[in-house]
């Protein structure tokens, strides 16, 4: 094979790009356990239960919840998919193509906030993973903070305006002001300087701001 995991033809990054919306619709369209969504909400003021699938019962019966549970586990495996992948592309491009590395940045950052607002410590990997690897370990909260705020800005530095993007769905600077508001109010509970940073990208989106 002449597959080369370091390409940077666009072509090859562009599909590698839409892969990683189509992770993002993987995660948020599981249809194999219509329960998932719900575990996000049930035992909430949300939403209750009803007609239950059972992936979604340990989250409002709390004895029964552990690592083991699918909708857990789906998340976290989507999760580093979308790490991997985007480190792929990051790895691949380097500061060929700073708007296709904004893109990946930006899932990457999706991801990781989304496993430390759940998870805490999470193992932190910012190169792909090419072969299998067991040796994982947990990196602090603020240390994968930095990584976020680091890709964040990064994305809303490089990415297009609102309206330019190459298709409606595709990301943009806002998109990625959005993502950095919410993951900095989360930083602004350890650390209150954040929540200065997010008002500001809260306030850049609301004043159309370039």
């Amino acid at each position: 094979s002449n597959y080369d995991a370091n390409t940077v033809d666009p072509t090859t990054v562009e599909n590698r790009l839409l892969g990683l919306h189509y992770n993002f619709g993987q995660l948020w369209g599981m249809s194999s356990r219509q329960g998932f969504l719900s575990c996000w909400q049930i035992g909430t003021d949300i939403t209750n239960a009803g007609s239950t699938e059972g992936v979604e019962n340990p989250f409002y019966q709390y004895a029964d919840l552990n690592s083991e549970n699918g909708g857990v586990n789906y998340l976290w495996e989507r999760c580093y998919a979308f790490i991997n992948n985007a480190n792929l592309i990051i790895d691949g491009v380097g500061d060929s193509n700073p708007q296709a590395s904004a893109e990946a940045r930006f899932f990457r950052a999706y991801a990781y906030n989304m496993l430390v607002t759940l998870w805490g410590d999470v193992p932190l990997l910012t190169s792909s993973i090419k072969v299998p690897t067991f040796n994982y370990t947990r990196t602090a909260v603020a240390e994968v903070d930095k990584l976020i705020a680091a890709d964040l800005a990064y994305a809303v530095k490089e990415l297009p305006d609102l309206g330019k993007a190459a298709a409606p769905s595709r990301i943009n600077k806002d998109m990625a002001r959005q993502l950095a508001a919410e993951a900095y109010l989360r930083m602004g509970m350890r650390d209150a300087e954040y929540l200065t940073q997010a008002e500001a990208m809260a306030t850049a989106i609301i004043d159309g701001s370039n």
